[in-house]
């Protein structure tokens, strides 16, 4: 066959693939990568398994993990979260972000397989990001498992028509993200198993899961409601000295200590079951042997004995973390904690919200409480009339309001912050209820502002910014 026939029969072919693997087109099985020359515009994804690598519109190139279990009745009713989630069943499809560039705040960016081998994000002429790999013939592929990486085919230097038919076996990887979707393994750990860093336990229901992290986090929160844990293991509040480490796993040992260890020599302990109300007091726990580990259908994760006693619990049906993320729910009869200061400290102390009945069990309101005094509170019915506490939950808005609504009602807030900034979260933070909105500062620099306080602070308190650092801190998990 004649080179130029065989270069038309390649172009040809090259188009056709174009075609199948272009958003719409009918029977197309969704694009998992990107040879050179392609694009991701604006609104659109690569899509293998649980993986999703979106080109979002505000220009922020980002690698979600998106859940596909539905092995629960809950599950397989739930709908695709929109701006007005308000139900439980709307929160499964969430997904949850693994990596991302970092290039918001540049509307109209794509992303572009160049064929000098690098991917990048452009906004116009402006280049906001780079892979920084070099290599005639190279291919951005999304992987199932997780990981975004760039490959070329082997032997090196192949043409660019050729990335059709090199498998990702005789490729070598010029870039990667190194990134991973968590493995399910069940809802409990019996006697002598781990859990290792990737790997997450599901409450039966489906609605909770507890996630060994690969940078060493042990966090419990809320199925699909994002990344503000109701528990964290090492943290602050647990009484321990320690910092995570990346490839440390949660091991229920046989002697029936629950244990947080490092993978290092000698595997030594990071964190253990301790009381979680109180970590500094006294008494904690006594191991059991042959005790299981289990994520319980009410969001309390507890060690068991044999004889099914409780040894050790979170108590997180009923104590959640200190920090409500977009979309997260406060149901009455839970609190919302705040994280425990040292002495000396600017947020010295500790407080709770709650959802609480009005006196004489007419209305409802919103408490924060400190040890044994109210230090705030917000009387949601001033005269104390309407809906009673028990059916009422506090939920933070998607965008930036902090609402309490009647669960079963018709959606009319009974209360509001009255704040409207995407991307806020709600906070406790010493003895202060905020809510914390993403701001840029005259450096050019994101940080969270407080918009709204309970009770109200004077000063710099309400000015001063906290950078993305400080969110972790308090929420204790870098997530999100």
């Amino acid at each position: 066959m004649r080179p130029r026939r065989q270069l038309a029969i390649a172009a040809l072919a090259a188009a056709l693939l174009c075609f199948l693997a272009a958003p719409g087109a009918a029977g197309a099985k969704p694009r998992a990568g990107l040879a050179a020359g392609g694009s991701l515009l604006p609104g659109q994804a690569l899509l293998a398994g649980s993986a999703k690598l979106a080109m979002h519109r505000s220009g922020d190139l980002a690698l979600y993990y998106v859940p596909l279990r539905a092995d629960s009745p809950l599950a397989r009713r739930a709908k695709a979260p929109g701006p007005n989630c308000r139900t439980r069943r709307c929160r499964f499809l969430r997904p949850r972000r693994l990596w991302h560039t970092g290039t918001g705040n540049h509307p109209g960016a794509r992303l572009t397989m160049r064929g000098d081998g690098a991917a990048v994000v452009r906004a116009g002429g402006k280049l906001l990001w780079s892979s920084r790999t070099q290599q005639r013939g190279a291919a951005l592929r999304l992987r199932p498992s997780g990981e975004l990486a760039v490959l070329a085919p082997a032997p090196a230097g192949a043409s660019a028509v050729a990335t059709a038919s090199w498998s990702e076996a005789e490729a070598e990887v010029l870039w990667r993200t190194s990134t991973a979707v968590p493995t399910y393994v069940g809802d409990e750990l019996g006697p002598g198993e781990e859990l290792s860093a990737g790997e997450y336990l599901q409450s039966p229901n489906g609605q909770y899961e507890l996630d060994m992290t690969p940078q060493g986090w042990l966090a419990l929160w809320v199925r699909g409601a994002g990344p503000c844990p109701m528990f964290i293991a090492p943290s602050p509040d647990s009484g321990e000295e320690t910092f995570p480490q990346p490839g440390a796993s949660l091991a229920m040992e046989a002697g029936g200590l629950l244990a947080l260890r490092s993978p290092q020599p000698g595997n030594p302990i990071l964190w253990q079951m301790r009381n979680y109300a109180n970590p500094h007091e006294g008494k904690q726990p006594t191991p059991v042997a042959g005790s299981r580990l289990l994520l319980e259908n009410d969001g309390n994760l507890a060690v068991l004995s044999p004889a099914g006693e409780t040894v050790w619990q979170t108590e997180t049906e009923r104590i959640r973390g200190p920090v409500l993320c977009p979309g997260e729910t406060l149901w009455y009869g839970q609190v919302l904690a705040s994280v425990y200061s040292a002495p000396g400290s600017e947020y010295q102390g500790s407080s709770f919200l709650e959802i609480a009945t009005a006196s004489r069990g007419r209305g409802s309101e919103l408490n924060l409480v400190a040890a044994d005094q109210h230090i705030g509170v917000t009387h949601i019915y001033k005269d104390k009339t309407g809906p009673s506490g028990a059916g009422m939950y506090l939920q933070m808005q998607n965008w930036g309001d902090l609402q309490l609504l009647l669960d079963g009602g018709d959606g009319v807030p009974n209360w509001e912050s009255g704040t409207a900034f995407p991307g806020s979260f709600a906070a406790v933070r010493g003895f202060n209820l905020a809510i914390y909105a993403p701001l840029w500062n005259s450096e050019g620099v994101r940080k969270y502002y407080a918009i709204y306080e309970q009770p109200a602070s004077e000063g710099e308190a309400v000015d001063k910014g906290i950078g993305q650092a400080a969110k972790i801190e308090m929420s204790a998990f870098p997530m999100g």
